[in-house]
């Protein structure tokens, strides 16, 4: 029996995924990937333990299959952040993730004439920790790192060059840093922001599905994976994830309910949005793209919530278990949470608004309210954010004139294994909710791509054929979609109304450091 590998890096968890030729046999492994905050608002992530987590996922397992069998590995992983090497090809520092906030004074220096071009030329909107605004920060805050550094990688790039010492990235992945008119770096992102010095810094970029080295002697003695297996270069979590949920027709609305709220379209255009909510890039399945509206945090929210207000039931129900009580508690609660609305802005806004200094909120709170209604409102309100998103995304599609009325979306993450809030976000966003058959799709699309490069698969459409199944689909209950498009008209006028009291909130907190 022979497999395709899929190695997924992602902000809260490694994933490891081994797939027969047929797509029938899937082999998931996992462990957790800490995100360090040595100073409020950095996000880091040690890219040695990272791959040392790797590793240990491999060695386990090529020990449940033979490494013999493996015939191609393919890469995915978180993209942005700020992932430096130097001559010797070793990590300098940590590595700084798309989490971080620090070059949110960046953003705030810039003109509204820089922030136009930039868009215009990349496509994609600047957030603290897009790649170029965090390389700025270091420019200025940390000169001696970037003196340095040999090369700027992705998070999934640092672990292929563990595994084939060549260095690399992919036009999907290089987010901030390319035109995805061109698929190619621009030297004018560089000239805007005052970085000529460090375009030096950007490794070649390939396809995703192109051969990008093998698997080396040193490192097959580490995983356990045969030396001279072919691994293709990979691509950003977002498209990997696309592809192997079967996402690759224009128009299809994707959305991933994990660590962050990832809120999707595929299009044959790469269209730029005149407000600058949405954002391009390559897509890993060939001659289309990937529409992007990306909110910070979905799933910590409910995570943060069950932390402080049910330690009761966290001490009685352990792991998975706990999800499945909320899904009992949340579905005795009626749609609308008694009509509480909770803003999930635990740590600042990326989409459709980027505001670093936006807060979680609960409005509505009464008397006669419980945990519960909290608990089912944090709930609806990672699903007010996700039809926020996709009401964007459905502008911008738009503007094709090629859009037919989208009514279904393929939901994937770790937020799609609640029947109960896949109804719920249905019967908010008003769309069918597909859910595809399969565990990590980051790992799937790997391994799709890693077919395509090593010739098992024609082209994708072949790959997709075996891969790609529906698991099941939940129809959206019209009368709670009512209610709820009520509800959002307000949810939204919330943050709209107090957004110059979070900068307030903000200022104030650092005058308050200050004096401490």
């Amino acid at each position: 029996m022979e497999w395709l590998l899929g190695i997924d890096i992602g902000t809260t968890a490694i994933k490891v995924a081994a797939y027969t030729l047929d797509g029938n046999k899937e082999i998931v492994l996992s462990t957790k990937n800490i995100v360090k905050s040595p100073t409020y608002g950095y996000a880091e992530q040690d890219m040695n333990e990272i791959w040392n987590k790797t590793i240990n996922l491999l060695r386990i397992l090529t020990k449940k299959i033979c490494a013999e069998s493996i015939i191609g590995v393919g890469l995915s992983g978180q993209s942005g952040g700020l992932w430096l090497v130097d001559n010797s090809l070793n990590p300098i520092e940590n590595g700084v993730t798309w989490l971080d906030l620090r070059g949110a004074e960046i953003i705030n220096k810039l003109s509204k004439l820089q922030i136009n071009e930039i868009y215009n030329i990349c496509g994609w909107k600047i957030f603290p920790g897009a790649g170029p605004i965090l390389l700025k920060w270091f420019d200025i805050y940390k000169p001696e790192i970037l003196k340095k550094a040999r090369y700027l990688l992705r998070c999934k790039d640092w672990v292929r060059l563990k595994l084939t010492d060549v260095i690399a990235s992919d036009i999907t992945d290089m987010i901030g840093f390319t035109n995805p008119d061109t698929a190619s770096y621009s030297r004018r992102i560089f000239e805007l922001l005052g970085l000529d010095d460090y375009y030096q810094l950007l490794p070649p970029l390939k396809n995703p599905w192109e051969l990008a080295g093998e698997i080396t002697r040193e490192a097959a003695k580490q995983t356990g994976l045969k030396e001279g297996t072919p691994v293709v270069a990979g691509a950003y979590d977002v498209c990997q994830s696309a592809l192997g949920a079967g996402v690759t027709t224009h128009g299809q609305l994707f959305a991933v309910i994990g660590t962050a709220g990832i809120f999707a379209a595929a299009s044959n255009i790469a269209l730029r949005d005149p407000e600058m909510k949405v954002s391009i890039n390559p897509h890993c399945f060939p001659g289309m793209y990937i529409l992007n509206s990306q909110s910070m945090l979905a799933t910590p929210n409910i995570d943060w919530f069950i932390k402080e207000f049910y330690k009761d039931l966290k001490k009685k129900f352990k792991g998975e278990k706990i999800y499945r009580v909320c899904d009992v508690l949340i579905e005795s609660i009626e749609a609308g949470s008694g009509f509480i609305i909770y803003h999930p802005y635990l740590q600042g806004e990326m989409s459709p608004f980027m505001n670093p200094n936006a807060k979680a909120m609960f409005f509505g709170l009464s008397l006669w309210h419980n945990r519960n209604n909290l608990l089912r409102a944090v709930y609806e309100g990672i699903g007010y954010s996700m039809l926020d998103n996709i009401t964007q995304l459905l502008r911008v599609l738009e503007m094709s004139g090629k859009l037919e009325k989208s009514e279904e979306v393929t939901i994937i993450g770790g937020g799609s294994k609640s029947h109960v809030w896949l109804q719920i976000l249905s019967n908010i966003c008003g769309l069918k909710v597909k859910v595809p058959l399969g565990k990590e799709f980051g790992c799937k699309g790997a391994a799709i791509n890693a077919g395509v490069g090593t010739g098992v698969f024609r082209n994708h459409n072949d790959a997709l054929a075996s891969f790609h199944k529906i698991k099941n689909v939940m129809t959206p209950n019209l009368k709670e979609t009512d209610l709820y498009k009520k509800i959002f008209v307000i949810y939204r006028e919330i943050y709209e109304r107090v957004w110059d009291l979070w900068d307030k909130l903000e200022e104030l907190k650092r005058v308050a450091s200050k004096d401490h």
